[in-house]
Order: structure tokens, then C-alpha cells, then sequence
């Protein structure tokens, strides 16, 4: 049916293709750039009345925290004339609305007859699309979720400029394929003329008239299709003779390669009709024992059946065949051979003789089986050497690794244990030739100031020596670890407790919550004392107001403990690097404070002594959350009673 409907000329089925295939594609073209231009304009709008609703929630915080909620009201009315804008919601935290606009007639317009929404669980910012309408729920954020940020985003606006781009995109297309249509009937008009031209000549080569198709100057594909017409049209005469002289030269080849080389022919069905004298002294068999058998008389059985197989079926085709075969001879001696069969075809194309040329390559296998040995056994001493090359190498690799890690760590420190030796040092020595060279000139007050200094410098130089001591202990597994047994809980109120004042004196809360009333270790207790003190004196030093919130509480298989500070913040980048030796965070801030870069490692080494760990999350500019984990039985591990288990 289909091919009664194409028309029969070339040029009118090419005109036809071109028209259906253009016009399918322009269409499908344009209804693609329009989905993926509304597509866009749609994100765009999604990520303004994202952004909008972002800001508002920002701005907010203050005002609920101040419960200003006419500033929310002024806020949202301002809001509300972004083009698109149906209405906005502000509500406290428990979802009762504190400020409510909507868009009539284009102008933003209080509203008080929605009085609480069900907001969204969790504090995650949600973005809903519907048909032709998005809506936003932010989270306004203080230090925990004060309230959500409601907005109705229309997509009325949006949606009509998409229609608007789709007729665009179709009206261009459809004049897209016009044009396409009538350049490609200009260009194929002469090609296809001279096409019929070489097909009318074609027709006319049956006839052997030794004629020539002239074509005027064309494409090239249209040039050599008439060459080669050309050539096929003089060729023609010539193709009997051809014939005749190819099969003559094919008996002489036979009759050379039957004085060189080991020959025999079969019928179709693969009996022997002839086998020269070669072959039979290769197979030891007479003529009068070969003729009318199949080559199974020679037979080795070191091929299997598919082998066999296959060979047919490429020389019953019409095929050439090339491969080794192993046969044995009459009195049991292998002979390989290397064989090429030649099918001869008949006028019909189909095979009715196979003419088989063979080549003795017994010795050369065996020269290639001895050959292939000594390969094998050098491979086997080539892959041993290699992969001792490889485990060598390997080996060096981690040493060289290993040795740059060392010899960061030596930098570091030299550069920290340099500064921070100096430092003291310095303020020691300077105090104390002021106080030697100017004692009578200095009153009392100015005197305990200065020895105050020389106190605390000398205490900041006992703790790194402390530190340096500690940590070289735990490095060489050295350390001795005492086990006492003692209530977590307390022991950490008793440490909060040391630090309380110190904390207010500088401004500061400390606080501290418990879920549970005792915890019983068995630890040593300095060392875990240790632990909490390193962090609390680092939050101490790293805030500067707000405080310190220490919660404990008791999981199903551990104890977990976390420091959340108001401080300056760790930067995302220095997160893996605080806990290694002698390592500091990279800012003005954590050079003016100074530090050996100890005290975390330490701590890292003692919580994992017991089993437990420590990390941290942190936010630069609103604080760090440091968390203890200790299983929930802290005590001695076995076998450790006196050698701690270094990680670096």
C-alpha cells in the first residue's frame, strides 16, 4: 500500500522525504525551545519567590524576637509589590499569623481574618508548584525556629509570555522549512537530471555497445558513477577472454604448487579423487588406499568436531579456507600442516570440488612449543620480578609519604614550640628587668602586677612543656593511665564549676544540662578532667560573648557530650586538621590568641584510649559545636593498663 502512494521519480520521492522529514522537525524543534523557555522563565520565577521569601525571613527575626510586629506588617506590604506576588504570611513558631498581605487589584492590602497555618514540620525551607501558582515556607531562624515565612507566587505572568514565545517559535519554523524546501529543489534539480541520464545508459551496457556517457561538469559522485559506467562498458568485451585466460593460469598454478607442495582434491561430499605424490609420503598411504576415502583416514583426533565443522561450512559456501591442521600418518607420527582448501564453483555458484594445499610445518610447531616454554617461564620470573617491583615501589611510597608527614610535623613544630616558648620567655625577662633595674621607682600595686605576669607567663610555659611531655608519651605508648572510679556527671560539674567565674568575669554564660543524674566510670580521671577543661578553655578564648551550653546525654550504647560556644567559628576548610599535632586554624583572630595546637590532639588520643571520639561542627561567625562520645561503660580496655594506643 505504502509504496503504491510514493511517487516513482527519484527527485519527487526525495521532495517528499525532505518535506515530511522538516516538517516534523521544525515543529517538534520549536515545541522543545518553547517547553524549555518556559521551562526556565518558571525556575527563574521559583528562585525570585524563593529569594523574596529568604529575605523577609532575615529581616524578620528581629522584629519577632522584639514582637515589633508592625515593622513585619510595613515589611510585607513592601514585599507584596514584587510583580507576581498574590499574598504573603508571617507566623511566630507555632504557626499563628503575626502579619498577613494580599495583592488586590494590584495594590498589597492588609489582611486579619486568617488568625494560624499548619507550618511545615522540621526547618527545612519548602517550595510547592501547583498548575499556575507557587508557594514558598521559609524558616525565619534565630537560635532555633521563631516563626515561617508563608508566600503565594502567581504564574499567570510567566505562563503567558511561554504561549507567546511557542507561536513565535512556530511561525519561525514554518518559514524555516519553506526555505529549507526550496534550496534543497534548487540544488537537487540538475543532480538528479544527470542521475537519470547515467540510470537510461546503464540500462543500455547488456547490450555491449562499447558506448561512453558524457556528463557536463556535476558533482563528483555523479562524475565517477559515469567512469565507472564507462569502464564497465569497455571492460565487457574483454570479460570471456578474461575468464578463459584466468582458469588457464589457475591450471598452472596448480600444476606448480602440486610439484611444491602436499595436494589433494574431494568431491562435495570430501572423498579423496586425487592426492599427489608429496601427500603420499606424508601420510605413508598408497593412492589405491586414499581414493574414494574421506581425510578422516587421517585423522588425529587433536581437533574436535566444531573445528571440523566450521571448515565446512566455510568452504560449502563458496569460501576460502586457511588454517593448521594436526593429522598422524599411517604408521602413527604426527604431521602438522599448514592448509588452505579452495572451493571450485560451478556456473550455478555452488562448489563441486575442493582442492586442499598443504605445508608441512611439523618441525617448526615444535621449534614454536619450545619457543612457547621458555616464554612461559620467563613470564612467570618477568610477573615475579614485577611484582616485587610493585610491592617495592609501593613500600617507597608510603615511606615517602610517611617522611613528608614527619617532616610537616617537625615544621610545625619547630614554628609553634619556637613561638610559644619565646612569647613567655620574652614577657618573663622583660618583667623581670624592669622589676631588677627599676624595683624602688615601682609601687606595690605595680609590683604584683608585674610578678603576676611573670606567674602567668611561667604557668603558659608549664602547660606547653606539659602538653609536649603528654603527647610524646602518648606517641612513644608510654603514657601510664590510672583507673578510679568516678560519676561522669559529677566530674564534669566540677570542672564547669572551676571555669564559672572566669567565664562571667569576662561577660559570658556557662551553662550546663543533664539528662541523666550519674554516669559511673571507671577512668583516669586527670585525663578526662583533662578533656573537658582543653575544650572549655578554647571556647573560652574564642568567645567573646554570648557562652557556653554543655549538655549531657545517655544513648543506648554511649554517653555523648557537647560544647556548643557563641564564638568566631572554624572555617569548613581547617574541620579535619584541628585535631592534628601542632595544628592551628589559619585567621588574625587565632594568631592573636595564640595556642600550641596541642590541646585537641591530646584530647583526640585520651577518648580514643577509651574507645570514644571527639568531633566538631562549626559555623564561622555564630559558633562551634564540640562532641564527646565515650561508651556508655567507660573503663580501662584490657591489656592497656599501661600503654596508650597512638592513632598519628
Amino acid at each position: 500500500m505504502l509504496k503504491r502512494l510514493l511517487p516513482r521519480r527519484l527527485d519527487r520521492q526525495i521532495m517528499l522525504l525532505a518535506s515530511l522529514v522538516l516538517g516534523l522537525t521544525m515543529p517538534t524543534f520549536a515545541l522543545y525551545e518553547a517547553a524549555d523557555d518556559a521551562a526556565r522563565t518558571i525556575e527563574a520565577a521559583k528562585l525570585q519567590a524563593k529569594a523574596l521569601a529568604e529575605n523577609i525571613s532575615v529581616t524578620s527575626v528581629e522584629h519577632i524576637l522584639t514582637q515589633d510586629f508592625s515593622s513585619t506588617e510595613q515589611l510585607l506590604l513592601r514585599s507584596a509589590r514584587f510583580p507576581g506576588v498574590v499574598d504573603i504570611q508571617v507566623t511566630d513558631g507555632d504557626g499563628r499569623v503575626i502579619g498577613d498581605v494580599v495583592v488586590m487589584d494590584g495594590q498589597p492590602t492588609l489582611r486579619y481574618d486568617i488568625t494560624k497555618f499548619d507550618t511545615p514540620s522540621g526547618s527545612v525551607p519548602h517550595l510547592l508548584q501547583q498548575e499556575r501558582r507557587l508557594t514558598v515556607w521559609e524558616p525565619i531562624v534565630g537560635a532555633n525556629i521563631v516563626g515561617w515565612v508563608r508566600l503565594n507566587y502567581s504564574l499567570e505572568a510567566v505562563l503567558s509570555i511561554a504561549r507567546e514565545h511557542l507561536n513565535d517559535y512556530l511561525v519561525d519554523g514554518l518559514v524555516m522549512t519553506l526555505l529549507l524546501l526550496a534550496l534543497i529543489l534548487l540544488v537537487m534539480r540538475r543532480p538528479l537530471q544527470m542521475l537519470r541520464d547515467a540510470a537510461e545508459f546503464a540500462g543500455q551496457l547488456k547490450d555491449k555497445r562499447g558506448g561512453r556517457m558524457v556528463v557536463d561538469r556535476g558533482s563528483i559522485e555523479i562524475e565517477q558513477l559515469a567512469v565507472a559506467l564507462n569502464t564497465a562498458s569497455a571492460n565487457l568485451f574483454d570479460q570471456e577472454v578474461a575468464i578463459k585466460k584466468a582458469m588457464q593460469e589457475l591450471r598452472t598454478q596448480k600444476s606448480a604448487m602440486d610439484e611444491h607442495s602436499i595436494v589433494s582434491i574431494t568431491d562435495t561430499e570430501g572423498r579423496i579423487t586425487y592426492a599427489n605424490q608429496k601427500f603420499l609420503d606424508a601420510t605413508e598411504y598408497g593412492i589405491e588406499e586414499l581414493l574414494g576415502q574421506t581425510h578422516s583416514i587421517v585423522k588425529s583426533d587433536y581437533h574436535d568436531d566444531q573445528f571440523f565443522k566450521n571448515m565446512w561450512e566455510v568452504i560449502s559456501s563458496g569460501s576460502v579456507w586457511h588454517g593448521e591442521i594436526k593429522n598422524r600418518s599411517k604408521s602413527g607420527k604426527d604431521l602438522w600442516v599448514n592448509t588452505t582448501i579452495v572451493p571450485f564453483m560451478d556456473e550455478s555458484g555452488e562448489p563441486y570440488e575442493y582442492v586442499a594445499i598443504r605445508t608441512d610445518v611439523t618441525q617448526q610447531k615444535l621449534i614454536e612449543k619450545e619457543l612457547e616454554e621458555k616464554a612461559h617461564s620467563l613470564k612467570n620470573m618477568t610477573d615475579h620480578l614485577e611484582d616485587m617491583v610493585k610491592q617495592r615501589t609501593l613500600e617507597l611510597e608510603q615511606a615517602n609519604i610517611q617522611l613528608r608527614h614527619l617532616n610537616r610535623i617537625k615544621s610545625e613544630f619547630v614554628s609553634v614550640v619556637s613561638h610559644e616558648l619565646r612569647t613567655p620567655l620574652t614577657s618573663i625577662k622583660s618583667f623581670a628587668e624592669i622589676m631588677r633595674d627599676d624595683i624602688e621607682e615601682l609601687d606595690v600595686a605595680s609590683q604584683k602586677r608585674f610578678l603576676s605576669i611573670i606567674n602567668e607567663e611561667s604557668e603558659r610555659l608549664g602547660r606547653l612543656i606539659s602538653d609536649l611531655l603528654d603527647l610524646q608519651k602518648m606517641d612513644s605508648g608510654k603514657m601510664t593511665w590510672k583507673s578510679e572510679s568516678e560519676d561522669l556527671v559529677e566530674l564534669l560539674r566540677r570542672t564547669i564549676e572551676i571555669f564559672s567565674q572566669t567565664y562571667r568575669d569576662k561577660g559570658l554564660y556557662l551553662e550546663f544540662f543533664s539528662g541523666v543524674s550519674s554516669v559511673p566510670v571507671t577512668v583516669d580521671v586527670d585525663r578526662i578532667k583533662q578533656v573537658f577543661t582543653n575544650i572549655l578553655s578554647n571556647a573560652l578564648k574564642f568567645t567573646d560573648h554570648g557562652g557556653v551550653k554543655v549538655t549531657l546525654s545517655k544513648g543506648s550504647n554511649n554517653v555523648s557530650i557537647s560544647f556548643v560556644d557563641t564564638g568566631v567559628g572554624i572555617p569548613e576548610s581547617e574541620l579535619d586538621k584541628i585535631f592534628e599535632s601542632f595544628h592551628q586554624v589559619d585567621g588574625s583572630e587565632t594568631r592573636k590568641i595564640g595556642g600550641s595546637g596541642l590541646g585537641l590532639a591530646i584530647c583526640k588520643e585520651i577518648l580514643e584510649y577509651y574507645g570514644g571520639s571527639i568531633s566538631v561542627t562549626s559555623v564561622v561567625g555564630k559558633g562551634s559545636c564540640f562532641t564527646v562520645e565515650l561508651p556508655r561503660s567507660v573503663e580501662v580496655p584490657p591489656g592497656k593498663e599501661q600503654v596508650c594506643r597512638s592513632s598519628g
